[in-house]
């Protein structure tokens, strides 16, 4: 199984500050508004104004760091692995089937599940440049990135093709082709 978590990427240390000093700067900017607010609208429509000024950083805050999306992806048949608590090899089985895509919706280290493919159900990986084919398709996005430069995968459920559009990384991609080509030649044998 690979785990993607489209977040990660975006967490580092010069970031953070910069949302800090953002926030700071803000809030600071932010008590200027009321003071001058106060003496022509009253004290009441001021912290009001105030209140949802607060309550939108907060929300951006939350759509920007703390809410990102998952990938994952059962792209290995169960294995054994050596258990030194046994001093054997022992069969790891996972908690889906091979070729399973899951996308979660995650908030801190929780997450909603949004989606699930199944290999059976899986029909194509496009990439950004490759699109083109897939544009009428009825498609979920499921990325905190542009759509332009997403992904989609294409698959076939209930007779209906729809996609899924996300901002996978190379081994994820590698992973979904090395599947995706393995089914391919299943179904031209």
């Amino acid at each position: 199984m690979y785990e993607h978590d489209q977040g990660a990427k975006r967490s580092t240390a010069i970031s953070d500050l910069i949302m800090v000093i953002v926030l700071l700067v803000a809030i600071i900017f932010a008590g200027q508004i009321v003071s001058a607010l106060t003496s022509a609208l009253g004290s009441m429509w001021s912290k009001i104004i105030l209140l949802a000024v607060v309550l939108g950083l907060a929300l951006l805050i939350y759509f920007v760091r703390v809410r990102n999306y998952r990938y994952m992806f059962y792209y290995e048949r169960n294995a054994q692995v050596f258990d030194p608590r046994f001093d054997e090899m022992v069969d790891i089985e996972y908690d889906e089937p091979y070729g399973t895509f899951i996308v979660k919706l995650g908030v801190a280290n929780k997450g909603k599940l949004k989606e699930k493919v199944l290999y059976d159900e899986l029909v194509a990986l496009a990439a950004p440049e490759n699109k083109a084919d897939y544009v009428d398709l009825p498609t979920d996005s499921y990325t905190s990135g542009r759509k332009k430069t997403a992904h989609i995968l294409v698959y076939e459920r209930n007779g209906e093709k729809r996609g899924i559009l996300f901002h996978p990384d190379a081994k994820l991609v590698s992973c979904m082709q090395q599947v995706l080509s393995e089914k391919s030649d299943e179904t031209h044998e």
